[in-house]
């Protein structure tokens, strides 16, 4: 592998999303097998080596390489994870990357689990951060107020995603971005609502790059209704046509995950593609317990459902789409 032409990628899972990540990186190095890859795994201590074999052999098979990067628990000992948040720690994991990646990486890609790479990342890879910290995707809940007023800083800066990041890693170390984040995280865990995601909006909101969504097509710019704001005119568009010539990330943002069973996510049969092909193709959906409904209506609309006389209702503007190879 030659490492001035490689390309980086960071990701964090804990155990349980362990399969998903697996997914995740099987479509990226399916995607880009032209490239030389390299992932950088932050993980738990509990992984197992027979967890481990699995990723090298999937990289092993596309002529990849991963390596395996063991957290210590006692970093995250003031980082917030509420009752009935759908995060562990892990989500706080990526903030260690200046620490626990070489310092002969000075640029990283992190991508969350539950993502599908739909194409090349090598002109994202490509781009000049010398400027900045990171070149991220707004995230809706930016069109918001609430969240500026909670974080203390100008609605003007915006509020990115942190599940695509390209990292300037060695602006990340200049900076001391990781003491940052843990220092707001210890000062402000009552601002801390978004994990993780918060404190890197805090810490690089004057100093990141915003970039096209193709790069980060979060669940939410598939709503029929926008729930955390109205977005602008000139994004409807970018949107709109990212849609109709395919997102090149697709992030599964939302609690509709392809992995579970019921999912109505119009993006689902890319997910299901790429685990039919990977190691982890065995590995059940994730059943969700619906909740009992009461009355004779409810009942009597299930199994219309059921049966093909109503259409499921769904909170998307557009039906499940077809993968296209």
């Amino acid at each position: 592998m030659n490492q001035s032409n490689t390309l980086h990628i960071l990701c964090a899972a804990d155990r349980n999303f362990l399969p998903y990540c697996g997914v995740m990186l099987r479509s990226l190095f399916a995607s880009n097998a032209e490239e030389d890859i390299c992932v950088h795994m932050i993980v738990p201590n509990n992984v197992n080596k027979y967890e481990m074999e699995r990723f090298h052999k999937l990289a092993k098979d596309w002529g990849q390489c991963v390596d395996f990067i063991v957290v210590n628990p006692m970093d995250f000992l003031d980082c917030p994870i509420r009752k009935g948040d759908n995060v562990t720690l892990a989500a706080y994991y990526r903030i260690l990357a200046p620490r626990m990646l070489p310092l002969s990486v000075s640029k990283v890609l992190y991508l969350d689990c539950d993502i599908i790479v739909n194409g090349s990342i090598a002109s994202l890879y490509g781009m000049d951060l010398s400027d900045v910290s990171c070149a991220v995707v707004v995230d809706p809940i930016a069109f918001g107020s609430q969240e500026y007023e909670r974080l203390g800083y100008n609605r003007e800066l915006s509020y990115f995603n942190s599940g695509m990041m390209l990292i300037n890693l060695d602006w990340w170390r200049r900076n001391d971005v990781m003491n940052k984040c843990f220092e707001f995280i210890r000062h402000y865990p009552e601002r801390v609502i978004w994990h993780d995601q918060d404190a890197l909006n805090y810490v690089l909101r004057d100093s990141k790059r915003e970039i096209g969504v193709e790069w980060n097509f979060q669940s939410q710019f598939l709503y029929k209704k926008a729930i955390w704001g109205e977005i602008s005119e000139s994004l409807k568009v970018e949107i709109d046509s990212v849609f109709h010539k395919e997102p090149t990330i697709i992030h599964f943002s939302n609690s509709d995950k392809p992995w579970k069973t019921g999912s109505l996510h119009p993006y689902r049969e890319y997910y299901r593609h790429h685990k039919a092909l990977s190691p982890w193709s065995g590995v059940a959906d994730l059943k969700i317990d619906q909740p009992k409904r009461s009355s004779l209506k409810e009942r009597i609309f299930d199994l219309l459902v059921k049966l093909g006389l109503r259409a499921q209702p769904t909170r998307y503007c557009c039906a499940p789409l077809p993968v296209k190879l």
